[in-house]
């Protein structure tokens, strides 16, 4: 009993103290709406500077009424901060082929879904390299503080109710790091293939290159990568327009003799080992290199993912995910603050089997359910084909039992 008071009492003023200490920082301003099938999507600007690029946005998507206005809370189930993969944004989850947005699909449901598009999010790459000194303060970080603000703007729309936080890959980090910045602050958690940190040793010795590597590039002024998603971007489509042709993406990621098409699939289907991966045997979509298939994937939908990528992605956020593989604590050493349930989305062949070593430190959680798909690759739930199946009803049925 003296716990649980103890924990409403810390919960009611750091709410109240997150509130007012960053009621100054930051000015919101809505700049687009659409409305279909019942849903509206108001895109929101926060701007946290004077500077031209110190500003992020996001989307809240959620029920109206015949006004066009967001239905009051008390006809919603909850809200849910919903979280990019690696250079993405809202667009990852609101992926149109065969109506398959996760974000609509939460929304018809009840919940007020508030996806976070990062501060590169529509940068093209010129202006990646002309703004590369703000970039470099970019870290995880910053993010988390930007996330922390949607967590404000989602509380205060639902009466000081915690909202419920998630994401895939660099969003189940962010949602890590967002729960170990604030672990009172949150309801519930999807922690959806992704970790902050591996306790073996020789992996930790691998990851620790990079970790020193990025943050000599940050330290240097080498602040952007603005060559990691956009060659995916023109790999993929190289691929989609010119299967059986070569290119110079073929031959950067396979190298002479292979064709896009035999490249793609050796590329996405074959384990990958770490540095260069970000987990053992990381394997991006499940599938065959002979002949070449895709066992999961839609390829409609892995044109919309890819396309979506951002342009540039800050080096100084790499430098920290990368760190904490190498063993440092720094977003996870708060963790055992959490008390809410989490569910744990895990692939075979992505994160999944190594997600353990960052789980354990989440020592008080009210429970963890754990999701697991044997045969997935890092990207099937995002992409596969019975979409709503596999990963939207999971997210939702989970939500409504232990979000509301």
């Amino acid at each position: 009993m003296k716990k649980g008071i103890a924990i409403l009492f810390a919960l009611t003023m750091a709410m109240a103290f997150t509130k007012n200490s960053n009621a100054e920082d930051y000015e919101e301003e809505l700049t687009s709406t659409v409305y279909e099938n019942g849903v509206g999507k108001f895109v929101y600007t926060v701007r946290t500077g004077l500077r031209l690029h110190d500003k992020f946005t996001y989307q809240r998507t959620v029920l109206v009424d015949e006004y066009g206005d967001p239905l009051p809370r008390t006809q919603l189930q909850g809200a849910f901060v919903l979280l990019p993969g690696g250079a993405s944004s809202t667009a990852l989850y609101d992926l149109e082929p065969g109506d398959r947005s996760l974000i609509e699909y939460l929304a018809e449901n009840g919940w007020d879904v508030y996806s976070y598009n990062p501060r590169t999010a529509g940068m093209s790459t010129l202006t990646c390299t002309l703004q590369k000194s703000i970039i470099g303060e970019w870290g995880m970080q910053r993010y988390v503080d930007d996330i922390n603000i949607i967590r404000i703007l989602a509380s205060l729309r639902h009466g000081l109710e915690r909202p419920a936080i998630g994401g895939l890959s660099l969003g189940a980090m962010l949602t890590i790091a967002s729960l170990n910045e604030h672990p009172l602050l949150w309801k519930a958690a999807i922690i959806w293939d992704g970790t902050l940190y591996y306790d073996d040793e020789d992996l930790q010795e691998i990851y620790q290159e990079p970790c020193d590597d990025y943050a000599d590039a940050v330290e240097a002024g080498d602040t952007i990568d603005t060559l990691s998603y956009t060659g995916l971007k023109s790999f993929w489509q190289a691929y989609r327009t010119n299967p059986t042709g070569w290119s110079l993406w073929s031959i950067a990621f396979c190298g002479f003799g292979y064709t896009n098409e035999e490249c793609i699939y050796e590329f996405a289907t074959n384990p990958q080992d770490p540095p260069l991966a970000e987990a053992p045997d990381y394997v991006y979509l499940a599938g065959n290199t002979d002949p070449g298939e895709f066992y999961f994937a839609d390829e409609d939908l892995m044109d919309a993912a890819v396309a979506q990528f951002n342009n540039c992605e800050p080096i100084a956020l790499m430098r920290d995910y990368y760190c904490g593989f190498a063993g440092s604590r720094e977003f996870t050493d708060n963790l055992d603050g959490y008390y809410g349930p989490i569910l744990t989305m895990r692939t075979g062949m992505g994160f999944g089997p190594h997600m353990s070593d960052n789980m354990a430190f989440f020592t008080n959680a009210d429970y963890i359910d754990d999701h697991y798909e044997a045969d997935f690759g890092h990207a099937d739930y995002m992409v596969n084909e019975d979409y709503i199946d596999e990963t939207a009803d999971v997210i939702l049925d989970w939500l409504d039992a232990n979000a509301t």
